[in-house]
This record gives C-alpha cells, structure tokens and sequence, in this order.
C-alpha cells in the first residue's frame, strides 16, 4: 500500500485536503499527522474501529520514509515532535489499557477483560514495527529514551499470563523485547538497548532507596541480629563502585557516628573508596555528586579523618581549582569540607597551612575576578573561603596573620583585600590601590 493512499483511506492529509491521495512531496508535517492519529484513537467509538486505527498506525510505521517520520520541522521542533511520538504512543498504549475496577478491594470478573487481548495483540504489533524503524538510525535515541517508558509498561502488564491476556497477546507483547535480546541480536536494536539498560537503572535505584529506608527505619539492634547490617553494608558498597550518577548520588545519611574508640573500621574502608574515585573523576556531574556527600562522611568519621587527611588534602586542593559553574557547588562543598576537618584534626593543620593557603588566596582571586558568577554565588564563596581562613590562623595561634599581611595588593582587587583586613583585623589595608607603594609588602 503506497503512503499516500493510506493517509487517503484515514482522511488525513495536510490542512490543503483533496479528494485525490497526495503525492509524496505533499505529504502532511509528521507531527501534524500524530496529532490526528491520537485524536482518531482517542475518538474511536467501537473495538473494531480501534483495531483498524491500529492497523493503519502499523502500516504507517513499516512503509513511510524514515527521514519524513523522525524529522523535525523546525530548528526548535525536535521537542514537538518528541511530545507528538509520546502522546501517540499513550494513546496506543491507551487503546489496550484495563477497565478501572469498581473500589479498591474488588477485582473485575474476566469477562470484563474480553476485548482487551485482541487490542493489546495489535497494539504491542504497531509498537514493534515502530521499533523497528526507530533501530535503523542510530541518531534518534531521543525519541527512544521517550518511548521506552511506555513501552516496558506495556510488555510487562501484558506478558504474563493474567485474565487479560491471551497467548497472542502474551506474545506479542513478548515481542518487543525478547526477540530482540538474544545474543546475535541484541547490539543491533538500540531501542532494546535502551529500554534494558533503563530498567535495570531503575530497578538499581529503587533498591538503594528500599534499603536507605530500612537502615534508617529499623533498630540498631534488629539490623545486627543474625548479621543483618553486614548484608546490608556489602549490598550498598558495591554499589560505590558505580558511575551512575542516580545510584551515587544518595546521601550517606544511614552512617553511625564513628566509635569513640578510633579504631579503624568500615567508616574508613567507605571514605577511601569515595576519595579516590574522587581524585580520578573528571566529569562535572559526579564531581558534584560525591563533593555534596563527602561533608557528611567527613561529620561522621570525626577526629578518626586524620588517618585520611593526605587524601582528603588532594581531593580538596584538586576541586578548588577547578571552575564549577554556575552555583559552584564543588567549590562550596570543598570549603566545608576543609572547615570540618580544620576543626575535627586542627592539630595536623598547621603543618599544611603553606599548601593550603596558596589554594585559598589562589581562590579568593579567581573568583573576584570571574564575571561570569552571579554576586551571590562570589559571595557566598569568598565568605567561606575567609571563614577557612580564619579557622585555619586559629589552629596556628595567629602566626597566619604575618602571612596575610605580606599578600601583594597589586595582584588583588580591592574587594580581596577587604576580606583580607576583616581577617588581619586592620582597616587601612582597604585604602586606595593607586598608592604608590604596595600595602602588603612582599617579604624580601
């Protein structure tokens, strides 16, 4: 059947209609013709009517051109037409869906459920021919990561044997994924791909969520009866292993504070697997990730971070050099890691005051003269880039002061230099630049 006498046969055409079927170079815009498709589904009056809107659908997905059908009509229309494929896909999906039951107690008798199979069988078709298409190109994982939601919905509420299905249903729906998953085929159908990779994503999220939720809803005494918490600690720290940003990202708020006895102990074997996947990250995401969650591992462990203090020195100096726009949330989190290991390990402090002083005031420079931070963001990290600073000459008895004080003011702004007075304590560092002598003589 030629395209052109399928859109006649549905009375679709563009909003020029004809009585004659339309040449290829007048075919209608794709979205357009989505449109009126979920329409026609959504309107059909009869199971028999739907069924043939299905068949048309099909026929529409094996036969049309590929570029017409996953091209967007404008520079901005790629969203539309993902939206279009969307809706007409729910509206298929719709077409085999399950009558609501009366209550929520009750279940409907299976005559309730006697059109739904046929439905389903030619819906999970239409959906298949169009996964075919979609896997013939490579460049259209959009419309895939669209679809593939809805569709492993679908498989799965209809490949099982239930009042709802049939044989022919059941395989049909089993169609859209097992065929393709074997192992000569499954590398050459993206969709599946796809769809396999996102459910196994998924179903590894939502068991770190069950088990964050058992840990913090459970008694200590309860998770340690019959080695329940080891079972649990090897369930979740393999998971540390992960790039996967959604799995990561969880804050490791189910940590006990660290024994008051110091001794080296699972807390520690956790914060040297996340510091050095920390050292070796360069994607700005799970840079983020794990700089949002190492201040709380940082609480947690308490005065035992000393046995860790060379890494976690790496990490910080690592991350503060390196720009995370636009709310530098990297940036910030480093300062309040170096704030709470400055005050939990003060004493091992002072011997790395050179290093990271040098961070610092590399910091407070860059970022005064950065225009691409909003205020608030400069703000924010200059106020505790100081407050760092001022913990830091506690730990060393003010000997920092002297240091300060020898910073060259014609490398600074004057905003650098207010921060600067406000930490040596004397005001008249904030006079003019434009004298001619430095206010913060270099040491000679």
């Amino acid at each position: 059947m030629e395209l052109s006498s399928l859109l006649h046969d549905l009375h679709l055409s563009s909003s020029s209609s004809s009585d004659k079927p339309l040449p290829s170079p007048y075919l209608p815009p794709i979205t357009e013709l989505l449109s009126q498709l979920q329409e026609k589904l959504i309107g059909a009056s009869s199971d028999s009517e739907t069924s043939a809107l299905i068949g048309y659908v099909e026929q529409l997905f094996k036969i049309a051109d590929p570029n017409w059908l996953f091209t967007a009509n404008q520079d901005d229309g790629w969203a539309e037409l993902q939206e279009a494929y969307s809706n007409l896909v729910s509206a298929l999906i719709g077409c085999a869906s399950l009558p609501l039951c009366e209550d929520d107690c009750s279940s409907l008798p299976a005559a309730a459920y006697q059109s739904v199979p046929n439905l389903a069988q030619a819906v999970c078709s239409a959906l298949t021919a169009l996964l075919g298409t979609l896997g013939n190109g490579g460049s259209r994982t959009g419309l895939l990561l669209v679809v593939a939601p809805h569709l492993c919905v679908l498989a799965v509420t209809h490949f099982q044997d239930q009042p709802w299905t049939s044989s022919s249903s059941r395989a049909g729906a089993r169609s859209l994924h097992e065929p393709q998953l074997t192992k000569d085929l499954w590398h050459r159908y993206e969709a599946v791909k796809l769809v396999f990779a996102w459910t196994l994503l998924q179903n590894c999220i939502l068991g770190v969520r069950c088990l964050h939720h058992i840990v913090l809803n459970t008694p200590a005494a309860d998770l340690r009866q019959f080695n329940r918490a080891e079972v649990l600690y090897q369930a979740l720290f393999k998971h540390l292993y992960s790039t996967d940003t959604a799995v990561i990202k969880k804050p490791p708020s189910s940590l006990a504070p660290s024994s008051s006895r110091r001794k080296p102990c699972r807390h520690d074997d956790v914060l040297r697997l996340v510091l050095t996947h920390m050292e070796a990250e360069h994607k700005l995401e799970r840079r983020r990730v794990y700089a949002s969650a190492l201040p709380l591992y940082i609480d947690r462990m308490g005065v035992a971070v000393c046995r860790h203090l060379r890494q976690v020195e790496r990490v910080v100096l690592g991350y503060l050099e390196i720009t995370d726009p636009p709310e530098e949330t990297s940036r910030l989190k480093m300062l309040e890691v170096l704030q709470k290991i400055t005050k939990a390990a003060w004493p091992r402090i002072a011997c790395r005051v050179a290093v990271l002083l040098r961070c610092l005031l590399k910091l407070l420079v860059a970022v005064s003269s950065d225009g691409q931070l909003s205020d608030s963001v400069r703000q924010k990290l200059m106020g505790e880039t100081s407050l760092c600073l001022k913990l830091m000459d506690s730990c060393c008895h003010g000997d920092l002061q002297p240091l300060l004080r020898q910073v060259d003011s014609s490398c600074c702004s004057s905003e650098v230099l207010g921060y600067l007075a406000t930490l040596t304590g004397t005001t008249e560092r904030c006079s003019s630049r434009t004298s001619e002598h430095n206010i913060f003589p270099l040491k000679t």
